[in-house]
């Protein structure tokens, strides 16, 4: 069930079923539209709601407060990258470096798209001046970082946890700040190939056993 979701059973659907969750699933994708064309500071659960064509009670069964959607919208979120991870790794079943390129290459590609291009700034924007938002910005990473020193073991299984966590830090704030540069509209987004096979080449060196 999402999170502070609750059973709509006056409505006859209940949230953990198919059609609750499909439900659920389309407030999330909507919610995450509301929240990139209107900002955090207009993200409410009625203008959710209305965008969704829910009513605001309905939405309430699900989410009850403003901090419940933005949970369930970041965790929505960053499912949906790790799920690709995952795909992305599948392709390479027996090779852990060809799997770390291929997360890096899919994370770069992926900072130039508008949507990601507009909602991690938002994210960390938000993050500045709220203490809910910081800790789903950490909660994302943390995640994030996971896959990667899950991969960087398996490429280099004699780097101890503590170098793992700082080189996955770095590579995490790299491919991030390209966004800035090489997102959606940005002045290098035209060389965002090029500068996905320099940060490949980099990071398949960086760690020393």
């Amino acid at each position: 069930m999402p999170h502070g979701a609750r059973d709509n059973t006056e409505n006859g659907e209940a949230a953990g079923t198919r059609k609750g969750r499909e439900r659920a699933r389309h407030i999330l994708e909507t919610a995450v539209e509301v929240f990139l064309d209107q900002g955090y500071a207009r993200f409410t659960l009625r203008a959710v709601a209305e965008a969704a064509g829910v009513s605001s009670g309905n939405l309430n069964y699900y989410y009850p407060r403003k901090s419940d959607l933005l949970q369930a919208m970041v965790e929505h979120v960053i499912d949906g990258y790790l799920a690709e991870f995952e795909r992305r790794r599948r392709g390479a079943p027996d090779a852990p470096q060809a799997q770390l390129e291929r997360v890096l290459a899919f994370w770069i590609d992926d900072l130039g798209t508008a949507r990601t291009t507009r909602f991690f700034p938002e994210l960390w924007a938000l993050a500045n001046h709220d203490r809910e938002a910081a800790r789903l910005m950490e909660y994302v990473y943390e995640r994030a970082r996971g896959v990667l020193v899950e991969l960087l073991r398996e490429v280099h299984p004699r780097l101890d946890r503590d170098t793992l966590d700082l080189v996955t830090v770095l590579m995490s704030a790299t491919m991030e700040g390209l966004t800035l540069f090489a997102g959606d509209g940005k002045l290098w987004a035209h060389r965002r190939a090029a500068l996905r096979e320099l940060v490949q080449r980099l990071f398949a060196a960086l760690p020393a056993d």
